[in-house]
């Protein structure tokens, strides 16, 4: 059996698209555009079950977090 899940791709996430109606601001978190450096998938209980989540880094530090229902394509870098 092949394991498809995002949280154990190895390859590095390079963009994320979001969905239109989701967007709060004009920007689709790109590495190495408005200071990014790294988009990393995790997951973070709530509740009964985990809810996966994509965090933006700036350097080292995460600055924006955007749960994964609202992301409509993931790109790896190349």
């Amino acid at each position: 059996m092949v394991n498809n899940l995002i949280i154990d791709e190895k390859r590095e996430i390079s963009s994320l698209v979001i969905d239109e109606a989701q967007r709060v601001q004009d920007h689709t978190p790109t590495v190495g555009s408005k200071g990014v450096t790294k988009i990393e998938p995790y997951n973070e209980f709530a509740g009964p079950e985990y809810v996966l989540w994509f965090a933006i880094y700036v350097g080292e530090e995460i600055v924006r977090r955007i749960n994964a229902r609202y992301v409509v394509e993931a790109e790896y870098g190349k």
